[in-house]
């Protein structure tokens, strides 16, 4: 398993994840962060396209690894 940190930029602010979330794969640990994107994007608001939210998934070294825009759960096609 492979400790994983889930940062949330919100503008040029950072709330660090201090804690961490355990997956076997880097593509769990981005599925996950798609659900909770959606989840956190309708309790703030409901929805809302204009969120600029980012979760930056990283290494426990801090290495971005894969980032989730949480207005992207949301894009309409």
């Amino acid at each position: 398993m492979l400790k994983y940190y889930y940062h949330i930029r919100e503008g040029g602010n950072l709330d660090r994840d201090e804690t961490g979330v355990e997956f076997e794969t880097l593509d769990q640990a981005y599925e996950e962060a798609m659900r909770a994107a959606v989840e956190m994007a309708l309790a703030r608001d409901g929805l809302c396209l204009d969120d600029d939210r980012v979760f930056e998934i990283t290494s426990p070294e801090g290495v971005i690894l894969r980032e989730v825009a949480f207005r992207d759960m949301f894009r309409v096609k």
